[in-house]
């Protein structure tokens, strides 16, 4: 081997030694800053109460879904002529369903209202 072939591969051993101790210090560092938020992470991943949260999307979905149909009733309301004196069926139903809205009562009480109007 001259001497030129020694110097290149003293060249390329130092860069190789200069690599490996820049991947372990990046090593550290990402054990020391990425791993401590890893954990927390999951730890808060854990804390997730999943059924309560399933039931409160569920039940926003109903809520959403009530006020669509309301918003839905109150066109169909303004699109129809209805006599002053007597009630729409489209009334009737729009007035259960801000009951629901409301709270006034449930969902499962409006659903057989509305069934028993289309009676």
């Amino acid at each position: 081997m001259n001497e030129q072939d020694y110097q290149l591969e003293e060249e390329i051993r130092k860069f190789v030694d200069q690599i490996n101790s820049l991947t372990q210090a990046l090593a550290r560092k990402l054990e020391k800053e990425v791993v401590p938020i890893a954990a927390t992470l999951g730890e808060k991943i854990a804390g997730i109460d999943w059924e309560k949260l399933k039931a409160e999307a569920k039940e926003a979905l109903k809520k959403g879904l009530v006020k669509a149909r309301i918003a839905l009733e109150e066109a169909q309301a303004r699109l129809e002529e209805r006599h002053p004196e007597q009630p729409s069926p489209q009334d009737e139903r729009l007035r259960i369903l801000q009951m629901v809205a409301e709270g006034k009562i449930s969902p499962e009480e409006g659903a057989a209202l509305l069934e028993a109007l289309e009676d």
